[in-house]
């Protein structure tokens, strides 16, 4: 019973759908992950750092010469109004 409210708490913490009982009861911790298990939690950390890199707002200006190229790539791409 003890390991099912400690279950019950690391599912509130992990995740966001209601548990089902088969999360409740799970086996020993020590048991290695499944598949799902690794890609869920691995999803879980890529959104945090999303989501911690737009609170920060790290987001800079394009360096210049980028934006010359895209520019330059951008401009090839045009539709002249002689074209049309």
């Amino acid at each position: 019973m003890e390991q099912a409210q400690v279950n019950l708490m690391e599912h509130f913490r992990t995740n966001r759908f209601p548990p089902t009982p088969a999360d409740l009861i799970r086996a020993e911790q020590n048991q290695p992950l499944s598949i799902y298990e690794i890609q869920r939690l691995e999803n879980e950390r890529q959104e945090l750092e999303l989501k911690e890199y737009h609170e920060r707002e790290e987001v800079k200006p394009m360096p210049e010469h980028i934006a010359r190229r895209l520019e330059q790539v951008f401009a090839g791409l045009r539709v002249n109004q002689d074209e049309s």
